[in-house]
């Protein structure tokens, strides 16, 4: 009987940490954080996003199309690791204003430690751009 106990618990520990994990494909737009760009064109927007993306992550996936970048912050000292991902809204040149959103997912939910991807990344994208700097307490 005590061995049956072990083998349940086990499994429900295995069951609950694999829940606990989120994956690339969990990183959609929607419930990021967002900024509003304007004076600013397409080329200039993806490129400041791009080089911020590749200066913090891995980049998994890139898509100038789609205005879709999605990195990897893998494990470190400060944290589990995370998905972040860029979106860039419309995805195209000619617009007035564009829309950046920042949507960070950790890669094990229970994880306290991992840093503020969303504001991070929005910062240095108007550093990049030679906006004024963002407020964390205010903006985005």
């Amino acid at each position: 009987m005590r061995r049956h106990t072990l083998a349940i618990m086990s499994t429900l520990l295995v069951a609950l940490a694999v829940a606990a994990c989120q994956s690339m494909s969990s990183v959609k737009p929607g419930d990021g954080r967002k900024a509003t760009i304007t004076g600013k064109s397409y080329d200039q927007v993806w490129d400041a996003a791009h080089k911020v993306a590749v200066e913090h992550f891995d980049v998994r996936e890139q898509d100038k199309a789609r205005g879709v970048i999605v990195g990897e912050r893998t494990m470190s000292s400060w944290g589990a690791g995370a998905w972040v991902g860029t979106y860039i809204t419309p995805p195209q040149a000619g617009a007035s204003v564009y829309v950046v959103e920042v949507v960070r997912r950790k890669k094990l939910v229970t994880n306290a430690g991992e840093q503020d991807w969303e504001y991070k990344v929005l910062r240095d994208i108007y550093r990049e751009l030679g906006l004024p700097a963002l407020d964390p307490k205010r903006d985005p």
